[in-house]
């Protein structure tokens, strides 16, 4: 059982590598911003269930992405140009335990990405980009550096 649980853990730090890698190119090339002190600063004194939003957004996100994104997209308030949405990465092979495709949630805000897990705004372009890539180096298990400059 240890075994296999090392197993996972190789897995998921090797998913985050990739996903690392395409971070780092969009942020290098100014398209990528990473949540900071001035984005959670943004809600201050806002509270979602008697827990401040950046509190829950920094804290309680990884796992709860469309949670965190509903929250999030409350947090924007009440406009039409904010969008709480979710989907299933369906050529992503399966979760790490197996049993179904990969779920996320985000939100859309004036053709820009909040992501809640992975804490970045992109524009939506380059998210879906970015997206169709890891499902590409999920499959494909590399995680050459020409592959990610050639794709996004």
């Amino acid at each position: 059982m240890k075994v296999i649980k090392e197993l996972k853990n190789i897995y998921i730090n090797m998913h985050d590598m990739r996903i690392e890698m395409c971070f780092k190119k969009l942020e290098k090339e100014g398209k990528l911003r990473r949540f900071d002190d001035d984005f959670y600063a943004n809600f201050e004194g806002m509270l979602y269930n008697m827990t401040p939003i950046d509190y829950y957004i920094k804290r309680m996100s990884m796992g709860r992405c469309y949670d965190a994104s509903v929250v999030l997209g409350l947090a924007f308030g009440k406009r039409d140009d904010v969008f709480i949405c979710r989907g299933n990465l369906k050529n992503a092979g399966k979760s790490i335990d197996g049993t179904k495709d990969f779920g996320h949630g985000w939100v859309e805000n004036n053709g820009f990405v909040y992501d809640t897990t992975w804490k970045i705004i992109v524009s939506k372009k380059d998210y879906n980009n970015m997206s169709k890539l890891i499902v590409k180096l999920l499959n494909d298990k590399k995680t050459d550096q020409n592959v990610i400059d050639n794709n996004i």
